[in-house]
């Protein structure tokens, strides 16, 4: 499909949340690319469990090798740059995805946290033709990059209890209020989403928190994109 053909498409797509069956699909195909010998597989696998993580598209992009953290408990978190007026934010990250992150650190402690092959960051246009490919051949039709986003929030807020600090605070929002608007318009999406499904859920309530850092730092960029 032509470029300009499947991102006018995204774009009219209705926001929407991964079922449990779908969200199976994808997680496994993105296991299955992390044992590839291809850096490109990888790379945008990474880039999918990021999203499941609630990153916006730009985040995902925006990250550097320098942002994944380990603590002397064991935790291992990533720091964002949250867009769109919120505060930077240190979210808890599940340990398939920091075994990767950190081998990448490894080998090159500072730079972009997703290349392409010049060595340049990835950029968001990049990230939705790799999950426009990902999600064809996991066998889901129909989704954005950012109802990966969506997911991770729904599932966030079923296990927390309906806790919106906690919700508002792994996505980055600058006031709670816009998590109430975001949580209330998806719900009029909600399907089987099994809560503990979603990687970066069961990493939240282990780590048992999320942090705020910083001060708001909004931007234009995302001016196109969901909450």
């Amino acid at each position: 499909m032509p470029r300009k053909k499947r991102r006018r498409e995204e774009t009219e797509l209705a926001a929407r949340i991964l079922t449990a069956p779908e969200l199976k699909k994808v997680t496994d195909h993105v296991r299955q690319n992390l044992q590839s010998s291809s850096p490109t597989r990888k790379r945008d696998s990474l880039a999918v469990l990021l999203g499941l993580s609630g990153l916006r598209i730009t985040e995902v992009c925006n990250l550097n090798r320098n942002d994944f953290r380990e603590r002397p408990d064991g935790t291992t978190w990533l720091r964002v740059r949250t867009l769109k007026g919120g505060r930077n934010r240190l979210i808890p990250i599940e340990r398939n995805l920091a075994d990767q992150l950190r081998n990448l650190r490894h080998r090159r402690p500072s730079g972009p946290m997703l290349e392409v092959h010049s060595g340049c960051r990835i950029n968001a246009r990049n990230l939705r033709r790799s999950w426009h490919e990902i999600r064809i051949a996991a066998g889901v039709e129909h989704a954005r990059f950012h109802d990966l986003r969506l997911t991770c929030a729904m599932a966030a807020w079923e296990q927390s209890g309906h806790n919106l600090f906690i919700v508002s605070t792994l996505l980055g929002h600058a006031k709670i209020e816009n998590t109430r608007i975001y949580l209330t318009q998806a719900g009029m999406l909600r399907e089987a989403v099994i809560p503990f499904a979603v990687p970066a859920v069961r990493a939240v309530f282990s780590h048992r928190q999320v942090q705020a850092t910083g001060t708001p730092n909004g931007t234009a960029d995302e001016a196109h994109e969901g909450v």
